[in-house]
């Protein structure tokens, strides 16, 4: 789910074990997904290629239904607000929430940017060729 610190089981200072069972259940992949697609964000913009790639790899793992396929565009943006209001409700340190609080609002400003309309044509022209495989043509 979240890679974060207190995930993170260490040993000689290296990383052994990242384990995150707070909200295990059966359930929609959507929440799972959205919170992962929160790494497609990079230097202050929302990187397609990097999504589309994401999301390829994601696919052949555990191949989208035609909803979570449908949906990308909510579960980008699930993921932004999600870390914002987390990292609102997480520590009492003003500076580090701050500090973080920065990096959700720049999220959250990115993805505004958007219509689901314009994302989606962002996203296909990543995908370019390999859209076929999620069910959509490129532009």
């Amino acid at each position: 789910n979240e890679f974060t610190l207190e995930h993170t089981r260490f040993r000689n200072n290296k990383i052994i074990k990242i384990i995150d069972w707070d909200l295990v259940a059966r359930g929609p992949c959507f929440y799972d997904l959205a919170t992962s697609l929160i790494s497609v964000f990079h230097k202050n913009r929302l990187n397609f290629k990097f999504l589309a790639n994401f999301i390829l790899a994601y696919n052949k793992e555990r191949p989208l239904t035609n909803w979570e396929k449908g949906h990308i565009f909510e579960m980008v943006q699930f993921g932004a607000f999600k870390f914002a209001i987390w990292n609102l409700e997480e520590t009492k340190d003003w500076k580090f929430q701050i500090k973080f609080f920065h990096h959700d609002y720049e999220r959250i400003e990115i993805i505004k940017k958007y219509n689901k309309e314009e994302f989606n044509k962002r996203l296909l022209r990543a995908l370019g060729n390999s859209a076929v495989l999620l069910g959509a043509s490129s532009p």
